[in-house]
Order: C-alpha cells, then structure tokens, then sequence
C-alpha cells in the first residue's frame, strides 16, 4: 500500500489514499490475523471480536453519513 501511495499520492484524492490504506489493512487482517486467532482455540473469543468490530464499523460509517 506504501508503494501505492507514493507512486500515485499525488494523483489520487486523498479519499483514495484512505481508500487504499484501509484495503491493505483488512488484506492484512484477513490473512494473518484471523486465521491465526481461529487456530489457537479462541474461537469464540474470535468469532465475538470479529462481530463487533464489523458492527463498530457499521455504526461508525452510518453516523459518518
């Protein structure tokens, strides 16, 4: 994502910039932390942090606008 935006941060809005950060983030979350999280068996604890976290940016985007 740093490559990303420094080849291209002037180009993009600064909208995008965010845009791209946040997508290399959930990249990240996606790949290495949740599995990793499943596998240590705190499934449970897994499962509840992954739907809260959704649900604080559900309501974060709706009060957002």
């Amino acid at each position: 994502a740093m490559v990303v935006l420094v080849a291209f941060g002037a180009a993009m809005p600064s909208g995008a910039a965010a845009a791209v950060a946040a997508g290399a983030m959930i990249v990240l979350a996606a790949t290495e932390l949740i599995p990793e999280a499943f596998s240590h068996s705190f499934v449970v604890e897994a499962a509840v942090g992954l739907l809260v976290g959704i649900l604080v940016a559900l309501a974060l985007v709706a009060v957002a606008g």
